[in-house]
């Protein structure tokens, strides 16, 4: 007798008809239809956290790693200033300096600065960034946890 699928989730059995697959931390859980329509409306680290819950998430090592490379993500987001919550990174952007240009900067540099904004969510306030100092926090792993800048939800 072959062995019959069950839900990841639910624990729910399943007929070849009745299960779906969802993403969840780069590989495919098996579901039921009644947990897809439920877990389609929550981020994929918690579909990930939930799976892993059950006890029967398939390929828990992928998706632990993936859990874990989404934590030093977060942790690589600025704190904002005023009310030390994780803000989010938008896209570079170039801002026409023009105005307060002296000769020499015209020269050396152009006209644009480039800044990578930081938007709160929490309580609107925009910070802007130097490029490499993002790119350089990113790819060396830092976070910004050190002292007066740590968040206060401790991520």
């Amino acid at each position: 007798m072959a062995k019959k699928d069950v839900c990841v989730f639910c624990g729910k059995e399943l007929s070849v008809f009745s299960s779906s697959l969802i993403g969840c931390g780069k590989t495919n859980q098996i579901t039921c239809r009644d947990c897809v329509k439920k877990l389609t409306e929550i981020s994929e680290v918690e579909r990930c956290r939930l799976a892993l819950d059950s006890g029967r998430a398939i390929d828990t090592d992928r998706i632990q790693a993936f859990l874990e490379e989404q934590e030093r993500q977060e942790r690589a987001r600025p704190c904002c200033l005023r009310c030390r919550a994780r803000m989010r990174v938008g896209d570079q952007i170039e801002v026409d300096i023009s105005p307060i240009a002296n000769p020499i900067t015209d020269i050396l540099n152009g006209h644009y600065l480039p800044l990578v904004p930081a938007y709160c969510d929490q309580c609107g306030k925009v910070e802007f960034f130097l490029p490499e100092h993002i790119k350089r926090r990113q790819t060396e792993g830092k976070t910004w946890e050190d002292g007066k800048n740590a968040c206060s939800n401790g991520l």
